[in-house]
């Protein structure tokens, strides 16, 4: 199986396991509305005011800290306090709960109120902050 078919089949299963989770449904790709910019996530309610994305990341073949994929984490977090913090907001990160831990752990103070999850991809979530 590709990386592309092994992501299509993640944010699948996570779909399930948010709407679960937050007792909601998430249409495909959900757009919110950022100060006057479009935004597309990968879960959006707008009626309950919940709106996440998922990211299937993993440490670089070499095991060194993937910069650029916590740089768009960052962006993720970034845009979604854009947003009212009427809204709930989270990032499900699959592949490695290693990764998650460390992006956590270097960039907690910068969180706030985005919840963020890791997901085996297949049944669980858990709250890693």
């Amino acid at each position: 199986m590709t990386n592309t078919q092994k992501w299509r089949v993640f944010e699948k299963n996570v779909r399930r396991i948010v709407e679960d989770y937050f007792k909601t449904s998430f249409p495909q790709d959900g757009f919110v509305d950022i100060k006057g910019k479009s935004k597309k996530f990968d879960f959006v309610d707008a009626k309950n005011k919940i709106v996440g994305d998922a990211k299937f990341y993993s440490f670089t073949k070499g095991g060194n800290r993937p910069s650029a994929k916590f740089s768009t984490l960052n962006e993720y977090v970034w845009l979604l306090q854009k947003l009212p913090n009427s809204w709930k907001k989270f990032l499900v990160i699959g592949v490695d709960k290693n990764l998650v831990k460390k992006y956590v752990g270097e960039y907690k103070p910068w969180l706030e109120n985005v919840l963020v999850f890791y997901s085996d991809g297949e049944s669980s979530l858990k709250k890693i902050k």
